[in-house]
This record gives C-alpha cells, sequence and structure tokens, in this order.
C-alpha cells in the first residue's frame, strides 16, 4: 500500500500542477479534497504530518497525522464481583471534527473488553474485575490504517466499585450524589442536569432535587455558585397533571412524588428573570441559572449602569507599534476600536454584527442623524483623551470590558451592510470593572497587547456554506470571529468579512495572544482559543437578518483548521408551528401559536433549543437611509428539547408563576419607530444543536455551559408571532 502511494502522488502532482484539481481543494495543496481522501492525507491541512514538507511534495505525507483521543465514562454498574463500565471513546483530527477512518486498540489493567477493534468513535463495553483498590486504567491506541510513525496513545483513569462486601475486598462508598444530598445540607452544582459532582446520580425514581443558581455568580472563575432563593418551580406530566413549588432560601428544594419516574417537563423561572423549560427531563438532580432579564431602556436610569472611558496605545503609549498616521480618512481607512463587555452567560451562536456593534442611545439629541456606535472609537491621535466611548444599560455586576483595535475601512459602505466592514485587527486591552446601578465607572483601557507579533496563528479555510431554505440557494454572507474564552467572558479578536468581497481566497488568517502575556497574568484570566465562524443572509438596510449557520471550534495554536464543506457547517432549521409570515418584512407578524410548536431540525441534531424573546428596534439613520445594528432580542424563555423530539406544547403556567403570563413585550414601540413591535409580538427562535464529542444525552449528564464550550455546529432561524395569553 504505501509503495502505490508513492507511484501514484506523483501523478497527482503532474495533475495539480497543470492546474486540472477535480474539486475543491481545501488547504490549496493542489491536491482535490477527492483525492486526498484516496490516500492518508488531510484535505484541510497542506502539511498532513507536521514535517514542514507540505503533502504536495512529501514523498512520506502520512508518517504521523494528528490524532486526538477523548475517553467519556458512560455508565458504571457494580455487582459483587464485577463492574461493567460503558465508556464514549472519540478521536478526532486536529481540528476537533470526528474522524473514523483510524485504528483503535484498546486494552485495561482491570479486566476483559467486548470487541476490541471498533469504528473509533463509539462506545465501548468493559467488564471489569474487582480490584483491591477500585482503580483501573482504560489504554486507547489509534493510529491511520495506511500510516506510518507512533500511534496516538490514551489513558482514562477508571474508579469502580463494589455493591457489596467481598472477602479481601474493601468496601467502596455510593456514586457521589447520595453522601452530597440531604434534607439539612445541599452542594450547589453549577447549571446543568446531574452536573459535575452529581454525575452519577441517576435518572428519576419518585423524587428529584432541583437547585435554582443566580447568574451573576456564573461565568467567573474562580467564583462559587450562589443561590438563587425561592424559584418558582412546576413539573408536568405525561398524565396531564401539574406540580408547582419553590426552592427555599438556599436555592433547592426536594420533591419526593410516585409520578417521578421517567421523563417528564420542568419549568423554572423567578420574578424578573428568564424562564427555563427541559423537555423530556429523566434526571434526579438538576440545577438551573436564574438570570435577571434585560434591563428595559426606560428603567435603565435607576436598574442599570453606564461604563464609559478612554481607549490609550493608537499613539504607541501602551507598549504596542504606534498605528499609521495617515489612517484618518472616513472615506478611506481609520483607526478604530470596537470596545465591548466580554460576553457572559451568552449564546455565541446568537453572535452577529448586532452583537458587536451597539445602536446608539435612542434619547441622545440627534441621534438619528449623526451619532456612530458609542462603543466604536474613532481614533484622536492628535488628542488621544477624546478617543472615548460609552456603554450604556449595563446590568450591575463586575465585567471585563475590552478595546480590540485595528484599521478600519469600507465604513460608510458597511452602513448599509454591516458585513462590508474590513478590518485589520493590531492590538487589544482590557480591564475589569465593576457596575453599580446608576453610577457611571470611567475607565482607561491601555491597547498592550499587540495583535501583529508575539501572538499565535490559525490558517482557517472557510467557505462551501450551507443551503438557505428561503433561497434554495447558498447562504450569501459570511463571518468569522476568532475569540478566547477568558474564564469571565468571551472576548473577539477580529471582525472577518473578507468571504464577502470579491477578493476573498483562502485561508483566512486568525492571531490569537498567549495566557503567558502580563495582561492576563495580572487578571487572572485565561485566553483558550477557539473561531465562531458564521453564515448568514444578505443585510437589509443595515440589517442583520435572522437566519445564521454557526460553527463553533477549539483552536490548537498555529495548527490550520476547516470550515469549510456542506458537512461542516448545519441547514438551517424550519418551523410549521408557529409558522414563518409570507411577508420578508423584518417585522412581518402573520400567525399566532395557538398549537403545539413544531420544527424540522437536520438528522444529526441533537438538541433543539427553543428561544422566546421580545424586540426593541434599532436606530434608523435618517441620512443614510439604513439602521445602526439590529433589531434587539431580548430573552424571556428558553426551552430545551432532546432529539428525537420535534414538537412540544409551551407548558401552560400557573396564574401564581411569578411574571405571568412571561411571554410580553416590555418595551413595545411606538408609531414613529422604524419597526413595528407591539405587546403581543414575540420572536420564536429555533436552535438545532450538534453537541459534537458529547452528545446531549439528560441520562448522562449535561453542564448549560456545553452550550458554548463543547456545541461544535449551530443553525438557528426565527421569526415573530403573535402570543396572547390564556384567560
Amino acid at each position: 500500500m504505501r509503495l502505490k502511494v508513492h507511484l501514484l502522488f506523483p501523478l497527482i502532482f503532474m495533475s495539480a500542477c497543470s492546474g486540472e484539481v477535480f474539486g475543491p481543494d481545501s488547504d490549496a495543496d493542489g491536491l482535490s479534497d477527492t483525492q486526498e481522501a484516496v490516500f492518508c492525507t488531510d484535505p484541510y491541512n497542506a502539511d498532513t504530518d507536521a514535517d514542514t514538507i507540505p503533502d504536495a511534495d512529501d514523498p512520506s505525507p502520512c508518517d504521523a497525522p494528528v490524532i486526538k483521543i477523548q475517553g467519556t465514562i458512560v455508565s458504571t454498574t457494580s455487582s459483587t464481583e464485577l463492574s461493567t463500565h460503558h465508556i464514549r471513546i472519540s478521536t478526532m483530527n486536529d481540528r476537533g471534527a470526528l474522524i473514523d477512518n483510524v485504528r483503535v486498540q484498546i486494552s485495561t489493567t482491570f479486566g476483559t473488553i467486548e470487541n476490541e477493534q471498533q469504528p473509533a468513535t463509539g462506545v465501548y463495553t468493559f467488564d471489569a474485575v474487582s480490584r483491591e483498590d477500585g482503580l483501573g486504567l482504560v489504554t486507547v491506541t489509534a493510529s491511520y490504517p495506511n500510516a506510518s510513525g507512533q500511534p496516538t496513545i490514551f489513558t482514562l483513569p477508571v474508579t469502580f466499585a463494589l455493591a457489596n462486601d467481598t472477602p479481601g475486598h474493601t468496601q467502596h462508598p455510593d456514586p457521589p450524589a447520595t453522601p452530597l444530598l440531604s434534607e439539612t445540607h445541599v452542594e450547589l452544582e453549577r447549571p446543568g442536569i446531574n452536573p459535575g459532582k452529581y454525575a452519577n446520580a441517576g435518572p428519576l425514581d419518585g423524587d428529584i432535587w432541583i437547585m435554582t443558581i443566580d447568574g451573576s455568580s456564573l461565568d467567573w472563575s474562580g467564583r462559587s455558585p450562589k443561590p438563587s432563593a425561592h424559584a418558582y418551580i412546576q413539573i408536568d406530566f405525561d398524565d396531564g397533571s401539574t406540580l408547582t413549588a419553590q426552592t427555599n432560601d438556599n436555592g433547592w428544594i426536594h420533591i419526593t412524588d410516585d409520578r417521578l419516574r421517567g421523563p417528564v417537563t420542568l419549568t423554572v423561572g423567578a420574578k424578573g428573570a428568564r424562564y427555563v423549560t427541559y423537555a423530556d427531563l429523566n434526571a434526579r438532580v438538576v440545577s438551573v441559572g436564574i438570570h435577571a432579564r434585560d434591563i428595559p431602556a426606560a428603567e435603565a436610569e435607576t436598574r442599570a449602569g453606564t461604563v464609559k472611558g478612554v481607549v490609550r496605545g493608537f499613539c504607541g503609549e501602551a507598549g504596542v507599534p504606534a498605528f499609521p498616521s495617515e489612517n484618518t480618512n472616513i472615506f478611506g481607512k481609520f483607526n478604530i476600536a470596537i470596545v465591548q463587555i466580554a460576553f457572559r452567560n451568552t449564546p455565541l451562536s446568537s453572535m452577529n454584527t448586532g452583537a458587536i456593534l451597539l445602536p446608539p442611545d435612542a434619547d441622545a439629541s440627534m441621534a438619528s442623524y449623526f451619532a456612530i456606535p458609542p462603543n466604536l472609537v474613532l481614533a484622536n491621535l492628535s488628542q488621544p483623551e477624546h478617543s472615548t466611548f460609552r456603554l450604556t444599560g449595563v446590568a450591575p455586576g463586575e465585567y471585563i470590558v475590552f478595546a480590540l483595535a485595528g484599521v478600519g475601512s469600507n465604513i460608510l459602505e458597511a452602513s448599509q451592510n454591516p458585513y462590508r466592514l474590513v478590518f485589520e485587527p493590531r492590538a487589544l486591552g482590557m480591564t475589569t470593572v465593576k457596575v453599580e446601578a446608576g453610577k457611571t465607572p470611567e475607565v482607561q483601557i491601555n491597547l498592550d497587547i499587540d495583535l501583529t507579533q508575539g501572538a499565535d496563528t490559525n490558517d482557517i479555510y472557510f467557505g462551501d456554506l450551507p443551503m438557505d431554505p428561503e433561497t434554495g440557494k447558498p447562504l450569501e454572507t459570511g463571518l468569522l470571529l476568532p475569540m478566547i474564552n477568558t474564564g469571565k467572558g468571551f472576548i473577539f479578536l477580529d471582525v472577518n468579512g473578507a468571504y464577502n468581497f470579491d477578493s476573498f481566497s483562502n485561508p483566512l488568517r486568525a492571531s490569537f495572544p498567549r495566557a503567558t502575556h502580563k495582561v492576563f497574568q495580572t487578571l487572572g484570566l485565561e485566553a483558550e482559543p477557539i473561531v465562531v465562524g458564521l453564515a448568514g443572509r444578505a443585510a437589509v438596510s443595515g440589517f442583520d437578518r435572522p437566519g445564521i449557520s454557526t460553527i463553533i471550534r477549539h483552536v490548537t495554536p498555529n495548527t490550520p483548521l476547516s470550515m469549510y464543506g456542506k458537512e461542516a457547517w448545519l441547514d438551517l432549521p424550519t418551523a410549521s408551528s408557529p409558522a414563518k409570515p409570507a411577508s420578508k418584512a423584518l417585522d412581518a407578524v402573520e400567525t399566532t401559536l395557538d398549537a403545539p410548536m413544531a420544527w424540522t431540525v437536520p438528522d444529526k441534531t441533537d438538541l433543539t433549543i427553543i428561544r422566546l424573546n421580545y424586540m426593541t428596534p434599532p436606530i434608523h439613520n435618517k441620512i443614510l437611509d439604513s439602521d445602526i445594528g439590529s433589531s434587539r432580542a431580548h430573552l424571556l424563555w428558553e426551552i430545551y428539547v432532546p432529539s428525537p423530539n420535534r414538537s412540544l406544547a409551551l407548558p401552560r403556567l400557573s396564574p401564581e408563576a411569578p411574571d405571568y403570563p412571561v411571554l410580553v413585550n416590555y418595551e413595545p414601540t411606538t408609531p414613529d419607530d422604524a419597526y413595528q413591535y407591539d405587546a403581543e409580538t414575540i420572536e420564536f427562535e429555533i436552535n438545532a444543536y450538534v453537541m459534537g464529542p458529547n452528545p446531549f444525552d439528560y441520562n448522562v449528564n449535561f453542564m448549560a455551559t456545553d452550550i458554548n464550550l463543547n456545541a461544535a455546529i449551530v443553525s438557528q432561524d426565527s421569526w415573530l408571532f403573535r402570543y396572547t395569553s390564556p384567560k
């Protein structure tokens, strides 16, 4: 086989050099993806074996392909002499995509395994002979069938317990959930299903433990979850009956009921907070984050704070090279900085340009004529103290506020189509800020992280976008957002819309600062690199239209990754109830939710999340006749529905539920607004998730943070419907 590869590769190279490349060539190495699939090379990596010799010139291009292995314990059962373990083994390439064309061998230190060699990704069953120490190791060896070089080896430690005392053995404790739960004390865990330390709590068996966690204590590393007391609990059973309760002063409740056997629908809410529903729930321990609703603009003065400040460093005074002094023409190039608060408790699948550049304050003088986004800093090189920003309506709490600075161009065209902005990142700065209601802290952000040198870089292959069911053609626009997870929020490092220009070519380049930089060390931050790719519909009059397919990828520094091809993306979901309006107007409302919600998502979807929001309009710039930012969605209710279900009746809440009936537009528009959203106008947002190597499964465990940290692909569409509360 190896000899055959060597003989055929020169023929392929000759074909490539003559321009006869058959089909897409994702890594631009002269070999089509189809040709590379015949051999062992990676179609998204021009140097598969990472030996610095490109595949097209390498006589042995497959010496040591990169394989990553991940192992997770699915379940464990124990008898007197034997423990049986079910372990999911996932093999991935260097981009985190599942692969199955590898050879896998598995061994254990403590027993036997059924079928030692199976397809690379799957669930393996082990019968483990009990040991004195109750410990064992599973070793997984993976290699490509036609590759030389050293295989990849992964070791997974396994703990097992005996059901009864046996001579010569020590009795091991019950699964962790039992000693941690009592009627006098519960250790709070971060939001999820059988989460964290309760991973072995098991399915419903006549009782359920529910914890409610203050959302402001989440997504902030080093901080323990704090309770949210007296949250509303509603459980709907298959027989049509309902149970209601509330958590105690310590943010938890233990409910015992014979009906708690098998799947139920759990809804949790609180006054002034978003509601959360878990459908088809079959788990003994549930922890739910209680997150405050967005603060209405009319209440922002008393309930929210404002962050204002200055960005310094355009002239080199913060340590990074000075920005080009000639970039001062709004019709050409301009030195700019985008200032934002690091995204916390926010789904990355909802990212778009409307989440990056904010609309101006609606009540600001002449806002609809001259205002620019208040978080867009135009560098003032002659008077640096005037390079200012303002963030309004910020809920009380602690945040990372950051400035991403670079060279912007095509600014006026981008006012009509935000995806036409050209941005070249140069520097990053950040600091912490504490926001209090009614107060305006002032901060200075120094651009002291250089993104042009001393950073890790990755080539990203982008394109071949999924189909739009509205048109039967591929989605029209693409956006690349390299990001870092700081442990205290997500920060974007570029707004790369190169795909939307005729000059586009692969690969795109992303730069990631290193966690060793003094800024991260000083602030106690992480710098985990990820890349978010967005495919969407064309903008209308400066407005991001709904309809987005999102890829989320973790990054191995200095290693290419792919966001290219139909298999990489997820087609957009559709729904029959509530039906999509026939009108393409952005504020069209033609249907009423008078039946169970019903939808269609791609087959590989393992979790659907329905988000029900109210909308507020953008500011319409009367001079440019375009919108500044998008209409903004304000989350009211989030509903988790695992596959294969594709329909759900909206839970009918008790009139005693806080903020009943929940689905209310708290900021209805006036007749003068460019878009009309009245008190009964609600947005139906459907999100299809593919969770990658860790498929969503209530019966195993699930952490709410997996939605951002471990989702692989998401697609989303939304439209408006009219909701009239039940009498």
